[in-house]
Parts: structure tokens; C-alpha cells; sequence
């Protein structure tokens, strides 16, 4: 089905949504990272195979926000909230880019974009995404 996201539920909590979609509808674009924010349980992040990025509210099919070609079409391998600050999250994308997203500091793109060097393919549980030292090193 494309980017389209199946009804879930987390902690119990009863939503009326069977499926969240892109504003554009099923995109033939896979879903390749999901997450959910620690800070408001009804909210979540989709990365997608063709670099588009949405947050979703669980109570509502379509999206709040969504950013097409934020990765210039790099699929996403892995999207990530901060731990210590709501509005952040972290993308990283299959060309090793990482993206730090601030949505109180700029809701339209990201506010620093760094390289890894050495990445190392699809390994991205061992990486940590929202280390410090990437918060305050803001080189574009």
C-alpha cells in the first residue's frame, strides 16, 4: 500500500483512524521508519522510502505537517525524537546525512545538516541519532 500507515494503537489508547496517509494520498513510496514521540503520545513520525517526512497525530488520517524531498530523495533509514526536547527530531538518510529538525525554531526544514562519514549500510540501531555533540556542532 505504499506510504500509507495501518491503524495501531500504543498504551491502550482508542482512535477512530484506520490508516494515516500522505496529503497527496498512497504514494508509491514505502514506509521505512516510524516513531513516537515520548512527549505526547498521540503523536508520530514516518520516514519514507522516497525522503518524504510526516507527523501524524493519531486522531487524524491525514498528517499535521508533511516535508516532501527534505532529503532530496534519499530514502530515510532512520527518524528519531530527541529524548530532552519535543520539538526536535533527528533523520538520518540512506546517502549518511543526518538532519536535525528544531519545529520551534524552523517548521520548514531542517536547522543543521551534517555527514557521517564511515556509516556503515542499514546498521541504525547502533546509532545514536540525538547525541549532544550533533545539537551543538550546528555546521551545515
Amino acid at each position: 500500500l505504499g506510504s500509507l500507515v495501518n491503524h495501531g494503537t500504543r498504551h491502550g489508547l482508542h482512535v477512530p483512524q484506520r490508516f494515516y496517509k500522505s496529503q497527496s494520498g498512497v504514494k508509491p513510496a514505502s514506509v521505512t521508519s516510524l516513531e513516537f514521540s515520548s512527549f505526547e503520545e498521540t503523536i508520530f513520525l514516518v520516514g519514507c522510502s522516497d525522503g518524504s517526512i510526516r507527523l501524524h497525530s493519531v486522531m487524524t488520517e491525514m498528517p499535521i505537517m508533511e516535508w516532501n524531498y527534505s532529503t532530496n530523495g534519499e530514502s530515510i533509514v532512520c527518524i528519531q525524537w530527541a529524548p530532552t526536547r519535543p520539538a526536535v527530531f533527528f533523520v538520518l538518510d540512506s546517502a549518511s546525512y543526518i538532519y536535525i529538525w528544531d519545529l520551534l525554531v524552523k517548521d520548514y526544514e531542517p536547522i543543521v545538516l551534517k555527514v557521517i562519514s564511515g556509516y556503515i549500510g542499514e546498521n541504525k540501531l547502533s546509532l545514536q541519532l540525538w547525541q549532544p555533540t550533533l545539537l551543538h556542532n550546528n555546521q551545515s
